[in-house]
């Protein structure tokens, strides 16, 4: 009986050691929970001025950078970003000293009120491994119509270049490098991407960037206001822009883009005027229009595409883009057409013997959405379209269809029926040709 029980012996012992026993994938999770419990769920470093970043060793890990700085020293944590764009570190950032809490006061830097130690607590959200850089500004005043400032790039720096808002007149401020800025104004605590090169300050009149969904809404700066461009480096210069006079249907405005500053162009005309400044002119200019009393236009969802608010001198501020070819401004007038009424039999528009393209305004605008529909077209250059879009650009929020900058619906010549939007006016483009089509408004309920 003996040699009989020895085999179900040795089974009832492998079975015992395989319950004590963990499996080999069991093993390997044990020791990455062990591993990660070993970290530390606080990381303490420290720091000086332009030493490399803090990389956390796992998610969640709360970082704390300590550093020596002196006082009156303008401090904040950035995030290592590609090229050399300025990217501030969006979590959660405390700053104490000797003396307890140091205020941020509405600036994305913190101000050092005396000299010795400090701490940058940081926690980021939803436990993101995200490397924190102790950064220190360089305050630099970029004086009007003086000669350029080179602004050296360092890691762990950050130049706060300072633009002064003018007494008399426009200045144009660019820094002139690869990466996107940050505008810092002292009249909001939130930061603005500056991803284009030009800030136009005048006295009197809101900062504006040139930006085509930078629309100035803002309250307007005074003189001696500074607005600060947050950059790694670059050429900073600020000058007084050229004031050239403009002609609609005459001369093509000359245009140096080498500098990138704004041009600012005067223009005579009369309340209700439409104007195009894209025919025959280079591609990418943003433009800006304000009106007689200093007040600005509101843009269309064509940038390229104006209409004068009041009777009298208007400016058109001009903001070319870095790296395009100079090429001549061409301000061209619109023909304007019949009004389209929804529900109404189609209109017949025919191209403008002159060129230009023709607008339609759209009267008696229902409740809901309008389609437009065309037919019967029978122009000589088949690459035509209109488009229903709105005439003026209110307070609205971006994504709204019909009711916001590039929010239009149109029609060409493979689809002849748009989908709906609540536009006020329809804009038919110079052709570059002769010829007709029928444009209707249906009313949607």
């Amino acid at each position: 009986m003996r040699p009989t029980l020895a085999p179900l012996g040795a089974l009832l012992l492998a079975a015992a050691l395989a319950a004590v026993v963990p499996s080999p994938a069991a093993t390997a999770g044990l020791a990455q929970s062990i591993a990660s419990a070993a970290k530390p769920s606080v990381k303490t470093v420290t720091r000086t001025y332009g030493a490399g970043p803090v990389r956390p060793d796992h998610g969640g890990q709360v970082l704390e950078i300590r550093f020596k700085g002196k006082q009156g020293d303008r401090v904040m944590v950035t995030r290592p970003a590609p090229g050399n764009d300025v990217d501030v570190w969006n979590g959660d950032a405390e700053l104490t000293g000797q003396r307890g809490t140091v205020a941020r006061e509405r600036r994305p830097w913190w101000r050092l009120p005396r000299d010795g130690w400090y701490t940058f607590r940081l926690e980021m959200t939803y436990g993101k491994q995200v490397p924190a850089q102790l950064t220190k500004l360089r305050f630099v005043d970029i004086e009007r119509d003086a000669p350029e400032r080179l602004l050296p790039a360092k890691r762990g720096y950050v130049w706060a270049a300072g633009f002064e808002v003018p007494k008399s007149g426009l200045l144009s401020g660019t820094v002139l490098s690869s990466g996107d800025h940050l505008l810092v104004r002292p009249d909001k605590p939130a930061l603005l991407w500056a991803d284009r090169y030009t800030l136009l300050l005048g006295d009197d009149m809101p900062a504006t960037l040139g930006s085509p969904s930078g629309y100035p809404r803002s309250r307007a700066q005074h003189a001696g206001a500074v607005m600060r461009l947050l950059t790694t480096g670059g050429v900073a210069s600020a000058v007084t822009p050229t004031r050239v006079a403009g002609v609609l249907d005459g001369a093509p405005v000359p245009v140096d883009t080498s500098a990138a500053h704004a041009v600012e162009i005067v223009l005579d005309g009369t309340a209700g005027q439409w104007f195009s400044t894209s025919e025959g002119s280079a591609s990418g200019y943003a433009t800006i229009l304000q009106g007689p009393d200093g007040k600005y236009v509101d843009p269309t969802p064509r940038r390229d595409l104006w209409q004068l608010t009041q009777t009298g001198q208007s400016r058109l501020l001009l903001f070319p883009i870095q790296g395009e070819e100079s090429a001549p401004l061409q301000l061209s007038s619109v023909a304007v057409g019949p009004a389209l009424v929804p529900g109404a039999a189609p209109t017949t528009v025919t191209a403008d013997p002159a060129g230009r393209g023709t607008i339609l305004p759209v009267s008696a605008t229902l409740p809901g959405y309008n389609t437009l529909k065309a037919s019967n077209a029978g122009f000589s250059n088949a690459s035509w379209y209109a488009v229903l879009m709105v005439a003026h650009v209110g307070a609205y929020p971006h994504g709204c269809n019909g009711c916001g900058d590039y929010d239009y619906v149109g029609v060409d010549a493979g689809h002849l029926v748009s989908n709906p939007g609540a536009g006020r006016a329809v804009y038919v483009p110079p052709t570059n040709g002769t010829g007709s089509v029928d444009l209707q408004l249906l009313a949607q309920p």
